[in-house]
């Protein structure tokens, strides 16, 4: 990583800036802004500020707005955008609305992911619950858009908690806590909508069965 001071672009025509105009998209400033930080290694503690530098216009006044109520302490760039979406975002279009919707990826969090596919969907008039469920399938990452699809889930909830139980088996696997090749979803949504949770009849600990257990083979003596 480069060890050069960071100095911020110039101002200039090409500059990317953003004044709240009803024609602006803010959730495409926003993303150009999260790039430019990443392009010019912008610390962390610095993000924000680097976005405040952007503002103009009634965005400018609604920051410092927000500072003089003492609503502007921000601690990272993610707060900041949260806060300049529910101001701005409100002018947003449904078919703008509806692309980010379909763009919308799982980049590891994915209890984000969910919340903010819930959020996008409500804000599209005559969403159907199917397509909300194809965009929110879309963008899972691989072992949770594989599990969904391998269970032929198509309710919104069923959904849910496959890809919950998928995302706690892999991070079961990951510490060691387990003793199988590959995640299996705990969430094992059984008949009548009960859970289940798999345990190895081989060495006792759950989240895989005896078949996938990687532990010593026991011997079972026949009974007479």
């Amino acid at each position: 990583m480069s060890t050069t001071p960071f100095t911020p672009p110039r101002h200039g025509s090409s500059e990317c800036t953003f004044a709240g105009a009803s024609k602006e998209d803010v959730d495409a400033w926003l993303y150009s802004t999260e790039l430019m930080t990443e392009l010019y290694e912008i610390p962390a503690e610095k993000q924000v500020l680097f976005a405040l530098q952007k503002l103009r216009g009634e965005a400018t006044a609604w920051a410092r707005t927000e500072k003089n109520r003492g609503e502007a302490d921000w601690p990272g760039f993610t707060s900041f955008s949260e806060d300049v979406r529910k101001r701005f975002a409100k002018r947003q279009s449904p078919l703008r609305t509806r692309i980010e919707l379909i763009c919308l990826k799982d980049t590891g969090n994915l209890e984000e992911c969910l919340r903010r596919s819930q959020e996008l969907a409500s804000k599209i008039p005559g969403l159907s619950e199917e397509e909300e469920a194809v965009a929110m399938v879309m963008g899972l990452a691989p072992k949770e858009k594989e599990a969904v699809l391998r269970r032929g889930a198509e309710r919104r909830s069923v959904i849910l908690d496959i890809c919950r139980g998928t995302n706690t088996a892999v991070a079961l696997i990951q510490t060691g806590l387990t003793g199988g090749s590959e995640p299996m979803e705990l969430c094992g949504i059984g008949r009548g909508g009960r859970k289940e949770t798999r345990t190895c009849f081989n060495c006792g600990m759950k989240g895989h069965i005896s078949k996938d257990c990687r532990k010593p083979k026991k011997s079972f003596k026949k009974r007479l």
